[in-house]
C-alpha cells in the first residue's frame, strides 16, 4: 500500500468517526416539533378555551385546542402550558402542547382561594399565589402534591390579607406582587404595595432592609400591580405594571425595580403620563413600548410610550369601548387581544414598521383574554431539574421573553 492510499484511508476513517460523533450529538438533542405559537386564552367568563396562532408565517389560528375554565391566566415553561384556573375553579391545569394540548393533570389549590399565578421551577416543583390566602403554595404540578407553604402574613394590610398576585422568577429569587388592598369596603384603598422576595433554595423570605426590625419586602412607589412583570431590555431592571386605584387616572404606571439593590428605581412610565388605568404593556425596540390603557370613560386604547422620556407618544389602535385586554411583543410582531362583541380576535402588527398584518382581526373563537408564547421545545426535552430536585436553582421562561436556543 503506497503512502497516498494510506493517507486516503486515514482521512476516510477520521471522517466516518466524525460523522458518527456528530450523529450521536444530534441524537442527544431532541428534534424540533415546529415553530413557536402564540397561545391565546379565550373566555366569555363562563367557559374558556385555548386557541393558537403561529408566531411566524401563517395567519391561520387553530381554535379551541383545549377546554379551560372561564377565568384563566397561564404560563409557558419548557414543554408544558400551565393554566391557572382562577375564581370558581381554583386549580392548576397542566397541558401538553406536543400531545394535542391534552390535560396531564388538574390540581386543586384550595376551594375558593382564587389562585392568581404560577412560577415553575421544574416539572415537579412550582409556586402558586392565592388571592384569599396569605400562604404561598409550593406544589408538584404533575402529582398535585402540596410540598410546602410560605406564610406572607407578616405583610398583610388592615383587612388581614396581602392580596398576592403575579410572580417573577430570576435565578434563585422569586418576586411576588403584594397588592395590599383594603377590601372591606368599595372602592378599595391601597395600603402600600410591595414585592416579597423569596429564596427558592431554602423557601425562606429575604429581608431586603436589615436596618429595620423584622423581615422587609421591596416597597413600591406605585400601588396595585396588576399584570405580569418583565426585565427591562435596556436596563435589566424589573418592570412592575401598576394600575393604582381604578378610576383614579394619574396613579400607577410602569415602575422600575433594581433587583441588585432591592429598591424602586423610579418609573419608566409614570401614572401622570398615562392619565388612565393601566391594563398591560409590552416592550418594543430600544426605549419604545406599548401599553393597553382604559380611560375615565372605560375606553381601551393601544398606545405607544417612550421609556426614556416617560411619556406616551400616540395611539396605535383605539377602537372605543372596553375591549382590549392584553398585548404581547414577540418575534418581530405585536399581538393584541381584542374582545370586540361582534368580532373578537387577535390583531397583529409588524413591530418595526407598525404596519397591520394578517388583513385585520383573526378569529379566536371565544373572546381572547390573555396571550403568551409557547416555546419550540419538544416533549422529549430533558425533564430533570438543575441540581437537587428538592431545592434546585430556578430558571423559568418569562411570560414575554424567551432566551434563544440552538439544536442540531
Amino acid at each position: 500500500m503506497d503512502a497516498v492510499e494510506t493517507f486516503r484511508r486515514s482521512v476516510g476513517a477520521c471522517l466516518v468517526g466524525l460523522l458518527g460523533f456528530v450523529s450521536l450529538l444530534c441524537a442527544l438533542v431532541p428534534p424540533a416539533r415546529g415553530a413557536e405559537d402564540v397561545v391565546v386564552l379565550t373566555t366569555d367568563f363562563a367557559t374558556g378555551a385555548i386557541t393558537t396562532l403561529p408566531v411566524a408565517g401563517s395567519c391561520a389560528p387553530t381554535l379551541d385546542r383545549a377546554a379551560i375554565c372561564g377565568d384563566p391566566v397561564a404560563r409557558s415553561w419548557n414543554d408544558r402550558i400551565y393554566v391557572v384556573n382562577r375564581f370558581g375553579c381554583d386549580n392548576i391545569q397542566v397541558l401538553d402542547p406536543f400531545a394535542g394540548y391534552a390535560t396531564l393533570s388538574e390540581c386543586s389549590v384550595g376551594s375558593e382561594l382564587n389562585p392568581q399565578d404560577i412560577a415553575v421551577v421544574h416539572h415537579h416543583r412550582a409556586y402558586v399565589t392565592r388571592y384569599e390566602s396569605n400562604d404561598l403554595l409550593e406544589i408538584d404540578p404533575e402529582s398535585c402534591a402540596v410540598t410546602d407553604a410560605i406564610s406572607l402574613a407578616g405583610f398583610a394590610d388592615v383587612d388581614g390579607l396581602v392580596e398576592m398576585h403575579r410572580m417573577f422568577l430570576k435565578g434563585d429569587r422569586l418576586y411576588v406582587q403584594l397588592q395590599r388592598l383594603d377590601r372591606r369596603g368599595f372602592p378599595y384603598v391601597a395600603e402600600g404595595s410591595m414585592l416579597a422576595v423569596i429564596d427558592v433554595t431554602t423557601n425562606t423570605l429575604i429581608d431586603v432592609d436589615s436596618s429595620l426590625p423584622g423581615v422587609q419586602a421591596i416597597e413600591l412607589s406605585g400601588d396595585n400591580p396588576i399584570a405580569p412583570m418583565q426585565l427591562e431590555l435596556t436596563t435589566g431592571f424589573l418592570l412592575v405594571p401598576e394600575t393604582g386605584l381604578y378610576g383614579v387616572m394619574n396613579d400607577g404606571g410602569i415602575e422600575r425595580v433594581d433587583l441588585r439593590r432591592n429598591r424602586s428605581a423610579g418609573f419608566a412610565l409614570p401614572g401622570a403620563a398615562l392619565n388612565a388605568d393601566l391594563v398591560d404593556f409590552a416592550q418594543g425596540p430600544g426605549a419604545s413600548g406599548y401599553v393597553v390603557i382604559a380611560d375615565a370613560s372605560f375606553n381601551t386604547s393601544l398606545m405607544r410610550y417612550d421609556s426614556l422620556a416617560g411619556t406616551l407618544t400616540g395611539a396605535l389602535y383605539a377602537p372605543g369601548g372596553y375591549v382590549l385586554s392584553d398585548v404581547l411583543a414577540h418575534g418581530g410582531k405585536l399581538f393584541v387581544a381584542d374582545r370586540d362583541f361582534f368580532e373578537p380576535g387577535i390583531r397583529v402588527w409588524d413591530l418595526g414598521t407598525e404596519a397591520p398584518l394578517c388583513g385585520g382581526v383573526l378569529p379566536s373563537g371565544l373572546p381572547p383574554f390573555e396571550l403568551l408564547v409557547r416555546p419550540d421545545v419538544p416533549s422529549e426535552a430533558p425533564r430533570q431539574a438543575i441540581g437537587s430536585p428538592e431545592r434546585s436553582p430556578a430558571w423559568v421562561v418569562s411570560h414575554r421573553i424567551r432566551p434563544a436556543g440552538s439544536r442540531c
